[in-house]
């Protein structure tokens, strides 16, 4: 809750949480930071859920899907179209990613045939299922497909798939999304799909490292110091 704090001290800030493990099924929409002059309690309901339970894979282009829709589908409230939105996304791994979201994955040994993933791309949960190791059946309501523990290509590959959404939305516009990439673990091997998450979002290599909860609450105290001074020259103090 340390980052949200600091950013619902500018009452023109709106946050989306989503949280992910093996999916993102539990997007959370769009919600004001400040309500009566402090942190809309909303969130801390959120975090004390069982939606943050450490458990499952880490299905990374899920969260970042999931979060890209709730950027576009606020800036596209009728109410906002005529505002000039600065658009946020802060991406928290604590591992590689090792899940893809797909329709269709058909496997052999440890790789796919060429040309038959077919990747979950819409705003929308997927099945709280695991795609079969050896699957040749299409799945219209998608599944989570790869190796689950280690680095897994279909899981780099949906990144990158979704990372393409990301870096596309009003590209070259005010209300570009900025994105933010940070690692939270004290195992380096952890951090090893850092870079490829922040070349897929923003075309840079650009990540942060945190090793333990004091370097953590720092990096969100500079990324919560660079968003509010964003907004700072949009609506003024």
């Amino acid at each position: 809750l340390r980052l949200i704090d600091e950013l619902a001290q500018n009452p023109n800030v709106y946050i989306s949480l989503n949280p992910f493990s093996s999916t993102a099924n539990d997007s959370m929409e769009m919600l004001k930071a400040q309500v009566n002059n402090g942190t809309n309690t909303a969130f801390k309901n959120y975090f004390d859920s069982s939606s943050f339970e450490a458990d499952g894979g880490t299905n990374t282009g899920d969260g970042i899907r999931r979060g890209f829709y709730r950027i576009k589908e606020f800036n596209e409230k009728e109410e906002n179209k005529a505002i000039t939105n600065k658009n946020f996304l802060i991406i928290l791994v604590d591992g590689v990613t090792t899940f893809g979201s797909v329709y269709e994955a058909y496997y052999y040994d440890d790789w796919y045939r060429s040309g038959t993933l077919d990747f979950v791309l819409g705003d929308a949960n997927i099945n709280n299922r695991q795609m079969p190791t050896y699957s040749y059946n299409r799945y219209n309501d998608g599944r989570y497909a790869g190796n689950g523990s280690d680095l897994d290509p279909i899981g780099t590959l949906y990144v990158e798939t979704i990372g393409e959404l990301v870096r596309a939305y009003k590209k070259d516009t005010a209300e570009a999304i900025q994105v933010y990439v940070i690692g939270f673990s004290s195992v380096s091997r952890d951090y090893d799909s850092l870079e490829d998450i922040a070349l897929a979002t923003s075309g840079e290599s650009t990540y942060y490292e945190a090793g333990d909860v004091e370097t953590l609450n720092g990096i969100f105290k500079a990324i919560g110091k660079d968003i509010s001074d964003a907004l700072w020259n949009i609506v003024g103090p």
